[in-house]
């Protein structure tokens, strides 16, 4: 057998290994991922909007007083988005003392991984 043809069955069981694998895979529900968060009209509005502007490209603040929710909000979503991974969410904390080098190289270090 050629190099060749080698490398095109290679190909061909590494492709149907992840189909496999995807139709394993099962989707979440909404109820498996929801856990200790109460889903209210106003969380659901704000989570479409977020993706809306994610999906367009448009970056989005989240601004609120401590303890209001954004975090706990951004986090469901990222769950929902991602079949309940939890580790998939990549956070960084910005205060006073953060830089836009800091931001820079979160955000390169994130693309890569």
């Amino acid at each position: 057998m050629t190099k060749k043809k080698k490398s095109k069955k290679k190909k061909a069981k590494k492709k149907k290994k992840k189909k496999k694998k995807k139709e394993g895979e099962r989707k979440k529900s909404l109820y498996e991922i929801k856990e200790n968060y109460v889903f209210t009209a106003d969380n659901y509005l704000k989570m479409a909007l977020i993706l809306l502007r994610i999906r367009a490209k448009i970056p989005v603040i989240m601004m609120g007083e401590t303890g209001c929710g954004k975090t706990s909000l951004i986090r469901k979503l990222s769950e929902m988005l991602n079949n309940g991974d939890k580790k998939k969410m990549k956070i960084l904390n910005i205060h006073a003392g953060t830089s836009d080098k800091d931001i820079i190289r979160f955000l390169e270090k994130k693309s890569y991984s």
